[in-house]
């Protein structure tokens, strides 16, 4: 039964069983209405009172389509939305559009406003902002305030049009004057914030609280928030929590959360942790992710709940999965300092990024520290700067200080003192007593000097409590710095201050003027306690000194382990001392198991701070390629550095780079220079090279008397490489009398040393039957370790035993193999015998042409005997002119590397006037050089035969 109330102004029409007399809306009396005589208005109206029942959409569609037949456009916009919204039936957003079109050119305005809603979403068909503009247009210009409030959004994002934030203004003005609390709190909001109007705080309070009085809780919290922070208004904290607690009731999350930090802080009510706690508790269960951030942070601090990392951390992550930049930076501090998860510098960058992107200044902040240092992702220095200038244009204050360190120092960026000290001065300008100290600090380094106003800074700094600035004021008396005298008494007072303020540096000063008498009475006990506190506290420099009181027992007593635990937490500060006395500890096994691939990260880190001694020992990381690839130009310039300083190693290291060419142009009369001076200087590595420059003519006269002597000094002083040349020189009687039984010997104490070349030489004196008997076996077993270990001549000569079928069957395959092996890692030994193969056709078929690229490629890598091939292919005409003077040329070359098939082939030249004038004497001394080289058998054969006729 259809019940109508009589009133036809009434909206009441009911479908039920039970009577209705009278109307439940304005208490007129009811009448019984057939279908037939419904009007399309009552159609409507009866859909909309099935909508409110449960289960009838079904009720609810038909009783909207009649009122559609009937023209009624109430009835069919809302057909239109059960079509839109699957009510009584499927969905079907198609159908929904057109049914929105026909009661919109019925003119109205709702069927207008859904209309548009469904362009702008993309819903029944594609997105069409501009006609979702226009149907906002046409239905707010009606005075719908839905439509009023959509249409002011279009404006403000830019949707379907220019962003026009005057023109959004105005809707919301619409909305808001016709009593919409949605309007009222938007139009507070851009009030406040001067978004298309001049800032006006006054007028926001008063929307705000338009729309508050009409129980909106999104105006209730936005006033509570002014009432808090006395914007427009004075502050009234209590009454800023009656405005949260209003929205609170209706469920507004933010207004959830700044009641709940009301209480934290004890702003407008009695501290209270617990109820904070739960009540962000209350705003994370509705997937707040502020909510689910602080009470994060509750957990993590312990605030109104237990502490606990873990909790902390899980909640922090449901809150970055959101999409929270302060949960996301705070889950990255908990991956970088391993609360309540696995320690991951990679994950701490990444959730820092990701908060950075989203404009959060602390993450930028930690973002760019990570990217200075290379912790968790690659040092980049420009991205480092990049993301300081972001955080410093939000205003954060450590990053504008460390934006104006890097525009100062250039540093990522290009140098800019004068916006460096822009932004030093906007910082200042904060009050922040720290940003006041830093500002005196750059002002007392400017050039020229403003040491007035310095010390001005200074000294208000400190009276603020600043222990930054303390610490700086005492310093400044304690090296007579910034304009001031020199005043140790005075120092020790603001020294005193700022370390009881916490301020480790000074506990450290402190430390010094205890220890030295400096302003008090000389105390190596009160000094090394001071440093002690100062260690204790982070001043990195005071690990390094309070490590040096253990391990020298100044002060304390002596203990090497506990010394190296402070270097250890000096070097994690950055402090260069520090990490080198680290790296050094690892390097040398003092207090410490040795570990190259430590010692390597802490030198590296040692000389980036400034460290010379760790950049010298880092230099020869990078030159051995030793726990690191080998990188030249990065060795060269540490080695430089470190040199620059009279350190011997660095000295000899640059030599070899001045020998090589690595990094510097290849000077060998400067490279002996750098040897010499580490050799006399003391350097087992310098008197290596001296020897080695000495034999090999490099950069000074050959002279194999001085060579020996310096390898033999090396040598005696545990030079591996040293023995191997000392083992060579008695064997081939370089330089000191031939004794092949002492040569054994040290190549002996150098294959124990793990020196693979000494190695190699053993498996050369047995295959050779020199200062031991001959044995193949044995010869073979040292080529193969010396070739695991390294050595790439082994493998050449593994390979010759297999060519020549020495102690093994003769298999030139397995000979091919080896030489190519070592060819593609460039040893040259390995490219000869190549050539050798394809010249004679071992293995291969005979090949000149590949013979001749081998031969000049392992010329490239200087080895000797490739200089006498390339002459014989000169004197030849073999794939070239045949020109003598050039294969005198290559014969010189090799004949100076001591090539003893070199030195044969020039002394015949010299003998038969073949390129060169005819010189006996000459041809002589070349055949006799060529025979203390111990050539192969053919070789000696040939030389001895033109000696002798030589000597007729």
């Amino acid at each position: 039964m259809i019940y109508r109330c009589k009133d036809e102004e009434c909206r009441f029409i009911a479908d039920q069983e039970e009577p209705v007399l009278a109307c439940p809306l304005c208490g007129e009396a009811t009448e019984i209405k057939a279908e037939d005589a419904l009007t399309g208005r009552e159609w409507t109206l009866l859909g909309v009172w099935w909508t409110e029942q449960q289960d009838q959409g079904a009720e609810a569609l038909r009783c909207f389509r009649r009122a559609a037949e009937l023209a009624d456009p109430w009835g069919i916009c809302n057909l239109g939305w059960c079509l839109e919204s699957g009510v009584g039936t499927d969905p079907d957003p198609r159908q929904a559009i057109w049914f929105y079109q026909q009661a919109a050119e019925l003119d109205y305005p709702p069927a207008m406003c859904n209309l548009g809603v469904c362009y702008q979403n993309g819903i029944g068909a594609p997105r069409q902002p501009e006609r979702a503009l226009e149907c906002y247009r046409q239905a707010a210009e009606r005075g719908l305030v839905r439509a009023q409030l959509l249409l002011a959004a279009c404006c403000e994002r830019g949707v379907g049009m220019e962003p026009d934030l005057a023109q959004a203004l105005e809707w919301y003005r619409t909305a808001a004057y016709q009593g919409e609390p949605d309007g009222q709190t938007e139009l507070g909001r851009h009030y406040e914030f001067g978004i298309g109007a001049e800032q006006d705080p006054v007028k926001a309070v008063r929307w705000y609280q338009a729309a508050a009085d009409q129980g909106d809780p999104d105006g209730a919290c936005c006033l509570g928030w002014c009432c808090e922070c006395g914007i427009g208004r004075e502050k009234d904290p209590v009454e800023a929590v009656r405005w949260y607690r209003q929205a609170v009731e209706k469920g507004h999350e933010r207004a959830l959360c700044n009641l709940a930090a009301c209480y934290e802080g004890g702003r407008g009510v009695e501290p209270d942790p617990e109820t904070a706690a739960a009540l962000y508790r209350q705003a994370a269960e509705t997937g707040s992710p502020r909510g689910l951030t602080n009470l994060a942070r509750c957990y993590s601090d312990g605030v109104g709940v237990p502490q606990d990392d873990k909790e902390a951390a899980r909640l922090y992550r449901q809150a970055a999965d959101k999409g929270d930049p302060a949960a996301q930076c705070n889950l990255g501090w908990c991956y970088e300092s391993g609360a309540g998860v696995e320690q991951s510098w990679e994950e701490a960058v990444r959730w820092y990024r990701s908060s950075a992107e989203k404009e959060d200044s602390v993450a930028q902040c930690n973002l760019a520290w990570c990217c200075e240092n290379g912790a968790g992702t690659e040092k980049d220095l420009e991205e480092a700067a990049l993301w300081y200038s972001r955080a410093a244009e939000r205003g954060n204050l450590r990053g504008m200080s460390q934006y104006a360190r890097c525009l100062m120092r250039g540093v990522g960026v290009e140098q800019d003192r004068a916006e460096a000290l822009t932004w030093y001065e906007k910082a200042a300008a904060t009050g922040a007593p720290s940003a006041i100290t830093s500002l005196a600090v750059v002002l007392e380094r400017w050039d020229p000097p403003d040491y007035s106003r310095a010390q001005a800074l200074y000294r208000q700094a400190a009276e603020l409590g600043d222990p930054r600035g303390q610490c700086f004021l005492g310093q400044n008396y304690y090296y007579g710095e910034c304009g001031m005298a020199q005043d140790h008494a005075a120092a020790v007072p603001w020294f005193r201050k700022a370390a009881e303020g916490g301020f480790p540096d000074a506990a450290y000063f402190l430390g010094r003027c205890y220890g030295n008498g400096q302003g008090v009475e000389r105390d190596q006990t009160q000094g090394a306690e001071w440093y002690r506190r100062a260690a204790e506290q982070g001043c990195a420099a005071a690990f390094s000194e309070w490590g040096d009181c253990c391990l020298d027992g100044v002060g304390t007593a002596r203990d090497d382990e506990e010394a190296v635990r402070w270097y250890r937490r000096a070097a994690e500060r950055n402090d260069a001392n520090g990490c080198y006395s680290l790296g050094w500890c690892y390097d040398h096994g003092r207090g410490v198991v040795p570990n190259d691939q430590e010692a390597l990260f802490w030198y590296q880190k040692g000389a980036e701070l400034g460290s010379s001694a760790a950049m010298c020992n880092l230099a020869f990381f990078y030159e051995e390629g030793r726990a690191t690839e080998q990188d030249w130009t990065q060795a060269i310039y540490w080695r430089r550095k470190a040199a620059g300083g009279g350190n011997a190693r660095a000295c000899c290291n640059l030599g070899w780079n001045y020998q090589r060419g690595e990094g510097v142009e290849r000077n060998l009369e400067e490279s002996f220079r750098w040897y010499l001076r580490s050799a006399q200087l003391g350097s087992m590595y310098g008197q290596y090279n001296v020897g080695l420059a000495y034999k090999h003519a490099r950069g000074t006269a050959r002279d194999y008397a001085q060579a020996f002597q310096w390898f033999l000094r090396a040598a005696e002083r545990g030079h591996a490489d040293a023995m191997c040349h000392t083992g060579y020189a008695y064997n081939n009687g370089q330089g000191v009398e031939r004794d092949p039984a002492k040569a054994v010997e040290w190549y002996v104490r150098g294959a124990e040393a793990g020196e693979c070349y000494c190695m190699n030489n053993l498996g050369n004196c047995y295959e050779q039957g020199q200062g031991v008997e001959q044995d193949f076996q044995k010869a073979r077993e040292w080529y193969e370790t010396s070739l695991a270990k390294g050595c790439p001549t082994a493998r050449s000569n593994l390979a010759n035993l297999y060519r020549r079928g020495r102690g093994v069957e003769q298999d030139f395959q397995r000979a091919l193999e080896l030489y190519r092996q070592g060819a593609e890692e460039g040893d040259s030994s390995s490219l000869y015998y190549l050539g050798e193969c394809y010249e004679q056709g071992q293995g291969v078929d005979p090949d000149l042409k590949l013979a001749l690229e081998y031969y000049q490629k392992a010329a490239a890598e200087e080895e000797e005997d490739a200089y006498w091939a390339l002459g014989r292919f000169c004197e030849d005409g073999i794939l070239m002119p045949q020109d003598q003077n050039r294969a005198v040329s290559w014969y010189q070359k090799g004949a100076d590397a001591g090539s003893a098939r070199a030195l044969y082939q020039l002394a015949r030249c010299y003998a038969e006037g073949l390129g060169v004038d005819a010189d006996r004497e000459k041809a002589v001394q070349l055949c006799q050089e060529a025979l203390k080289q111990d050539p192969e058998e053919e070789i000696r054969g040939e030389t001895e035969t033109l000696l002798q006729k030589l000597n007729r």
